[in-house]
């Protein structure tokens, strides 16, 4: 049975994007280790060679591993960029 707009996150197959809740619930200490350090009082930072977020975004890592089983291990990830949506930085899209 075909899922409709109110039982469904983002579908590949149907948006072009997937949307997996908590996917990175479970390594946010190792994230937060990574992106220590990187000026968290702007909108957006691209984060370009952040080393410690390699090995979770590989084919075979925690979150990668989703993607790769989507889309093939040959994906890779093209842009990260760092939010910040604490409610000290709380900003708006508009």
């Amino acid at each position: 049975m075909p899922r409709t707009a109110s039982d469904r996150v983002l579908a590949l197959d149907l948006d072009g994007a997937e949307y997996w809740p908590a996917a990175a619930l479970g390594n946010l200490t190792a994230i937060e280790q990574a992106i220590a350090g990187h000026p968290v009082d702007q909108p957006g930072i691209r984060l370009i060679g952040v080393a410690g977020l390699n090995g979770l975004l590989e084919a075979e890592g925690a979150i990668g591993g989703r993607v790769a089983r989507c889309l093939g291990s040959a994906a890779r990830p093209v842009r990260m960029i760092l939010f910040d949506k604490s409610v000290a930085a709380n900003w708006t899209l508009g």
